[in-house]
């Protein structure tokens, strides 16, 4: 009987699954947010946004500010620009292994209209020069420390919503052949939250994600059969509780 060596590659994907385990756990391990959203009321001018070092080692961390336009697309190429709408402070964190720290959202200027920024957090070598309050000492070994962690790191961007002092909100909810379309014709964002779909006649609900509708935007929720959906309508500090679908 001839022996027939056993193939190689059982061994090989081990190999790659191990690896592929290994940098998935150090990609995880770097900031994070606790949230990729944040809204500023009528009433308020200020909001908080926490950053969380879950690496082993110090994150030094950038702070920008950019004004969007609803769409998404970038306002204000002027460097600093934004900042005169809205302030992030610090705008250097320095976050410890393991630690965390809180960003204030400030907002400035005028607010006749709903405004939109986003907020970026990225991870850097720590110069003093960049405004990092550290020495010379610190920086040198932070920056070998970190150099080949930030090859991997990622950074993160929030969205921040900005309300107008005196909001207009007009909702209309409109059935449509297969469900329902959700117009906002006021000139804020209104969100939906507390979103489930409900099977009819029984407690099986499923948790949906909070969706928004930007002003002058519209949104489709799909007729589902048997189903409904709840939500509340947040316009504001409103919330108004909906029921559309199947139970109509």
């Amino acid at each position: 009987m001839r022996l027939v060596p056993a193939p190689c590659f059982p061994s090989l994907q081990l190999m790659f699954i191990i690896f592929g385990c290994l940098l998935a756990g150090t990609a995880r391990a770097g900031i994070t947010l606790d949230s990729m959203h944040a809204y500023l009321a009528p009433n308020r001018s200020t909001g908080e946004l926490t950053v969380y070092n879950m690496s082993p080692i110090t994150a030094y961390v950038r702070v920008d500010v950019i004004e969007m336009t609803v769409k998404g697309d970038e306002l204000g190429a002027v460097p600093g620009e934004a900042e005169k709408a809205m302030l992030a402070s610090p705008n250097r964190l320095i976050v410890p292994a393991g630690g965390r720290q809180v960003v204030r959202l400030i907002a400035l200027g005028e607010r006749d209209h709903e405004r939109y920024f986003r907020v970026r957090f990225v991870p850097v070598a720590p110069k003093k020069a960049d405004g990092f309050a550290i020495s010379d000492e610190d920086e040198s070994e932070a920056s070998k420390a970190i150099h080949a962690q930030l090859n991997i790191q990622v950074g993160y961007g929030a969205r921040v919503v900005v309300a107008p002092r005196s909001p207009k909100f007009a909702t209309r909810i409109v059935p449509v052949e297969g469900g329902h379309v959700i117009h906002n014709d006021g000139d804020s964002t209104i969100y939906l939250a507390g979103h489930r779909s409900c099977r009819r006649g029984s407690h099986d609900c499923t948790e949906q994600p909070v969706e928004r509708v930007d002003p002058l935007g519209s949104l489709l929720l799909a007729n589902e059969p048997g189903r409904y959906r709840s939500f509340d309508l947040k316009e504001g500090a409103a919330a108004i509780p909906e029921t559309i679908g199947d139970n109509d």
